[in-house]
């Protein structure tokens, strides 16, 4: 097999791989007229679990997010301290989404020249749909004083079952990634 087929052949098996991966999708956006330098304390807004109070898995999955940001808060030098007196409130939110992916192959290639006098052959096409849900992890940090967002986190990947463990390794990894991200960095980073 020459180079150029090896590289066809490795590009169409990884290719799918890569698409359904389950890494995090991770976004920012931030008001870049607001100071983050100056900021000393913060607030986490309580979640809301009377909502559903039979959901555990969401009950559960709040408490590893809590802990996460509570954990990038000290990192970064951040006191928790009550909504009236802090600097920054932090609020996040998780949601699921229902998603449908559809890819169409086209299982023969080009011009395939004339098939016993009736043209050219025209390729045959394949379709394939994958259902799957997808979580966001939303995180805001708001101005108390203006009482407005001025900087959003977003992590997305694909829902699937994992371990309690791998659960808190990708809550404590998607909170770190976000504020990585941020400018300048909340906090001092030690």
């Amino acid at each position: 097999m020459n180079m150029p087929s090896r590289v066809l052949a490795l590009v169409c098996l990884v290719g799918p791989l890569v698409a359904c991966s389950s890494a995090p999708k991770i976004s920012t956006d931030y008001d870049p007229q607001y100071d983050f330098s100056g900021l000393s304390t913060y607030h986490l807004v309580e979640r809301n679990v009377a909502a559903d109070p039979n959901d555990e898995s969401t009950t559960l999955n709040d408490q590893r997010v809590t802990r996460a940001i509570v954990g990038q808060m000290a990192q970064r030098g951040l006191t928790a301290v009550a909504s009236g007196d802090a600097d920054i409130v932090l609020n996040f939110h998780l949601v699921t989404s229902d998603r449908t992916q559809v890819t169409s192959y086209n299982d023969r290639y080009g011009y395939r020249g004339y098939d016993h006098g009736r043209g050219y052959r025209r390729g045959g096409s394949r379709v394939d749909v994958w259902e799957y849900t997808e979580g966001t992890l939303i995180l805001d940090l708001i101005d108390p004083k203006e009482n407005r967002i001025v900087w959003r986190g977003e992590a997305s990947a694909l829902v699937k079952d994992r371990t309690s463990e791998e659960r808190d390794a990708m809550a404590n990894s998607y909170i770190a990634s976000m504020f990585a991200s941020m400018p300048p960095p909340l906090g001092k980073p030690e």
